[in-house]
């Protein structure tokens, strides 16, 4: 089982969790997790004061896993407490939503 599998899955056992997609909205458009939201990393700080709070546990994944593990990084020096990089969505072999 890959790095994603295992993480996607201890997100769909983690109650109230949030699983983000990171890539561009274009690539997330085209195909994304379903239950995944969409935020820039550009934006994150920002945009996640909205989605959650610094106790929500947060599942991070990109296309190959740098802009999640960047992400993990950034929200974890910013007070969030539970905060889990799954890697990249190069590595998933489920089902896609698209927009």
């Amino acid at each position: 089982m890959s790095e994603f599998s295992e993480g996607l899955a201890l997100f769909r056992q983690t109650p109230g969790a949030l699983l983000i997609d990171l890539r561009d909205p274009e690539d997330y458009e085209a195909g994304f997790v379903p239950g995944a939201v969409n935020l820039s990393l550009n934006t994150l700080r920002e945009d996640l004061a909205e989605l959650a709070d610094y106790d929500t546990p947060l599942f991070l994944y990109c296309y190959a896993g740098m802009r999640s593990w960047q992400a993990e990084a950034l929200l974890t020096a910013m007070g969030y407490e539970n905060v889990h990089s799954i890697g990249g969505i190069d590595g998933y072999r489920g089902e896609l939503e698209e927009i």
